[in-house]
């Protein structure tokens, strides 16, 4: 239900801006300088990250993202910041084996790489 429910509502761009900015402001700025390089603002930015993610994630990788959130007293914004820094590889997260799959397949694609 948490997992459904991250993806629900962090995959619009103002509530995602919102939550980013609840995290913290030093988060906040690391979204905010990769959302910069993409030329998106950080809600629109984060959006993307948490649809992508929900595209891209393996059974591992959302079993990976419940045991994030069990627990915590604001679950949605932990997964947040795990989905976060998972899909940008900074931060503490360890990052699940099928999200850097898919990163890679997708980045191969176009070139015929093996991923």
């Amino acid at each position: 239900m948490l997992l459904s429910e991250l993806v629900r509502s962090c995959s619009h761009e103002k509530v995602a801006e919102a939550a980013v900015a609840s995290i913290g402001p030093g988060f906040r700025r690391l979204i905010e300088e990769a959302a910069r390089d993409k030329g998106l603002g950080v809600g629109a930015f984060s959006a993307s990250l948490v649809r992508s993610f929900a595209y891209n994630a393996d059974e591992q990788d959302w079993s990976y993202l419940a045991a994030q959130l069990a627990g915590k007293d604001m679950p949605i914004l932990a997964g947040l910041r795990h989905v976060l820094e998972t899909m940008l590889e900074i931060g503490d997260a360890e990052i699940p084996a099928g999200i850097i799959q898919a990163r890679r397949a997708q980045k191969c694609a176009p070139f015929g790489c093996t991923a």
